[in-house]
């Protein structure tokens, strides 16, 4: 089971699905025990960004200890080659509409690099519609991001 996310900058949850950190500043270099170097650190996992609402973030998929799991963490575990091979970057928002997904999460998920992602959104855009008798247009104007 993943170990509950810690914040990053803007608000998103990383988690890491079960190694423990081996870079840089985290204690693992420097000299072996007889005076040797000590072997290279593991490489950094690869990192899996969901982008999404609350069916991503987990909501309704409580662990203990407070929080969310969701599809998500569960995914990541899967993905990796070893256990805590794939770190999960959660960027997903309960109640996210399209355009926020494109506006505010894609942009952070770019500069993340990741080597996996995913993006589950709709839901909200769909409930939040407005009806056609209203005349007023719904706020995703149906544009991709590339």
């Amino acid at each position: 089971m993943p170990e509950s996310g810690a914040v990053v900058p803007d608000g998103e949850r990383r988690e890491r699905t079960g190694s423990r950190d081996t870079g840089p500043g985290s204690g693992d270099q420097g000299q072996a025990p007889g005076g040797g170097r000590s072997p290279a650190p593991a490489p950094a996992p690869a990192r899996f960004v969901a982008l999404g609402d609350s069916l991503t973030e987990g909501l309704g998929d409580p662990v203990p200890g407070g929080g969310w799991r969701g599809w998500a963490a569960l995914l990541a575990g899967a993905l990796g080659e070893r256990p805590g091979g794939v770190e999960l970057v959660n960027l997903a928002r309960s109640g996210a509409l399209a355009a926020e997904l494109a506006e505010r999460q894609l942009p952070v998920a770019r500069d993340l690099g990741p080597r996996f992602a995913s993006l589950v959104v709709g839901a909200n855009d769909t409930c939040a519609r407005p009806s056609p008798s209203s005349g007023s247009r719904p706020r995703w104007t149906g544009r991709t991001a590339h």
